[in-house]
């Protein structure tokens, strides 16, 4: 029926919707590691170099 293809339509772009949230949040995980990891290597490479880089 045209009602339970309308309720279908719905949660399907709901669904869609959560989905995409979740790839969002995914991502921003995901850079927010490499910048924690590319922060690490910098303060790491300053302490080697004797603290030159200041």
């Amino acid at each position: 029926t045209a009602f339970s293809d309308a309720i279908m339509t719905v949660l399907y772009a709901r669904d869609e919707d959560y989905e995409r949230q979740k790839q969002a949040q995914g991502l921003k995980e995901t850079e927010w590691e490499m910048t924690k990891k590319q922060r690490q290597h910098q303060t790491r490479n300053r302490h080697e170099d004797g603290g030159m880089h200041l």
